[in-house]
C-alpha cells in the first residue's frame, strides 16, 4: 500500500528498490521506445520476453504493469 502523501508516478516507481521490489524492463519495448539502459532507473534490469511472460503467467507474482 502507498502512503497517504501524495507522489509522482515517478517517485512511487523509484521507490520500488527501496521496498526489496524488482523493476524489469521488456527488451522488445526499451528498442521500441528508443530508451538506452543508462535511462532507466537505477535498479532496474531489462529482460527479454521469456523472463517477462513467465512474470505475467506466475500467480504468485503481486503487480506486473504491461
Amino acid at each position: 500500500m502507498f502512503p497517504r502523501e501524495k507522489k509522482t508516478l515517478r517517485t512511487l516507481i523509484q521507490d520500488i528498490p527501496d521496498q526489496a521490489g524488482k523493476a524489469y524492463v521488456c527488451r522488445l519495448r526499451i528498442f521500441a521506445q528508443k530508451i538506452r539502459a543508462g535511462g532507466l532507473m537505477n535498479g532496474a534490469s531489462i529482460q527479454g520476453r521469456d523472463m517477462i511472460m513467465s512474470l505475467l503467467a506466475d500467480p504468485d507474482v503481486k503487480v506486473v504493469s504491461f
